[in-house]
């Protein structure tokens, strides 16, 4: 098989399972809520044919709840994170998620800003800097238009 030159590469944010142990309160949820918003397996799904067509590909293990790949790491307010600027539920699924597309509360009181800060430096941080590093990857070899595909799951029923 020819190797792969295209410049196409695919992210998966939001299969990640792990709980960060800098979250304790996701540690022991019952698994039908903290799979809730999981795009359960879509690495599996992808993976193989990427690895068969030498597509490069970034993801995480983290769970979204503790931290929101596909948010900004200011996507915070004060039910999120403690003093935060941003009015309470302005994003109670940004960053951190206080609760889940169900409703559900998963976080009993705002964390500190400097665990945040933390968690940004620990897990937001690595992975857009392996986004970047593809995107350098290619823009190194000349390519300019470079494709990227973020890979999602989507609910079998629509919600509101």
């Amino acid at each position: 098989m020819q190797k792969n030159t295209k410049p196409f590469f695919v992210s998966i944010p939001h299969s990640g399972e792990r709980i960060p142990k800098e979250t304790p309160w996701l540690e022991g949820l019952p698994e039908t809520l903290l799979m809730y918003d999981v795009d359960r397996y879509v690495d599996r799904l992808y993976e193989p044919t990427l690895t068969k067509l030498e597509i490069p590909w970034v993801k995480t293990e983290w769970h979204r709840y503790a931290i929101d790949l596909n948010r900004l790491a200011d996507d915070v307010d004060a039910d999120s994170v403690a003093g935060n600027k941003n009015p309470s539920g302005q994003f109670p699924r940004g960053l951190h998620w206080s609760i889940t597309t169900g409703g559900d509360k998963l976080m009993p009181k705002p964390m500190t800003q400097e665990l945040h800060n933390k968690l940004v430096k620990l897990y937001f941080e690595p992975f857009h800097k392996n986004v970047r590093d593809q995107y350098q990857n290619y823009k190194s070899k000349g390519l300019n238009r470079i494709f990227h595909l973020d890979a999602h799951s989507m609910p079998s029923v629509g919600t509101k």
